[in-house]
């Protein structure tokens, strides 16, 4: 029982201490500290606080996000206060994203490179996908070819 009054108080000691040398009582996700402990010239400008995020791409002051299953497309054009522009249900999850021209190119789950139309970012269309036979690690695009990992089963070069 001692013990875990103990282990209790411990935890509630360190739970305080994080929450007072985390930043400013006005702005406690200000951290101007780095993870190396030492002073850093960044400064968060904004974010977005709608998650699980797990990839991220960006065209000019729009970003793309693979929210699980669901593709965001936000507007930081005003990095302080976002906006969600559109939302597109994949039948997929999201593992990496990868913007070239009016494309954005999607590593997912179940085997797929997945290509969105984004011409029009309030209105994001499924244009094309192609199922590569093993999950997509990642992707990366450079002219007509879109380079996709596939973990043990390496690169995958599909000519989009």
């Amino acid at each position: 029982m001692k013990d875990h009054i103990s282990l209790n108080l411990f935890v509630w000691a360190t739970a305080i201490l994080l929450l007072f040398s985390s930043g400013t009582a006005s702005e406690p996700w200000r951290n101007p500290v780095g993870s190396n402990g030492e002073s850093s010239n960044l400064d968060l400008a904004g974010r977005w606080a709608q998650g699980p995020v797990r990839a991220v791409a960006s065209r000019s002051d729009t970003a793309f996000f693979g929210n699980g299953g669901r593709l965001d497309i936000v507007d930081f054009s005003t990095p302080s206060s976002p906006s969600l522009v559109a939302t597109l249900d994949l039948p997929t999850w999201i593992r990496a994203l990868e913007v070239s021209g009016a494309h954005l190119y999607i590593a997912a789950d179940e085997s797929e490179l997945l290509i969105i139309d984004i011409s029009d970012p309030s209105a994001p269309i499924l244009a094309g996908s192609t199922d590569i036979g093993y999950d997509a690690d990642d992707v990366a695009v450079s002219g007509d070819y879109a380079y996709v990992a596939c973990g043990s089963a390496g690169i995958w070069v599909i000519n989009i």
